[in-house]
């Protein structure tokens, strides 16, 4: 999928503002389809990705769960700590 203007409008919340197209589509990611199209909310492809704010101490700290027994976080590349 090529890039436009319409395809990077956002939302009207400030909050989804913020997040709007800062991670890929899971769609996107596996080659299949997005059943949202031009309404998804996440990026299709790195033309139409964005650079999220992060606080300053923003993995700065290693997580429990990845660096404890298990060595597996739920949170995958959304956690907020080191792995």
């Amino acid at each position: 999928m090529s890039c436009n203007a319409s395809s990077c409008s956002s939302g009207s919340l400030d909050e989804q503002r913020e997040l709007f197209k800062t991670e890929l589509c899971r769609y996107f990611e596996m080659g299949r389809p997005c059943p949202y199209s031009s309404s998804c909310k996440f990026a299709h492809g790195q033309c139409e990705l964005k650079q999220r704010q992060r606080p300053r101490n923003y993995k700065t700290k290693q997580c429990r769960s990845f660096h404890g027994p298990s060595g597996i976080c739920k949170y995958g590349s959304r956690c907020q700590f080191l792995h």
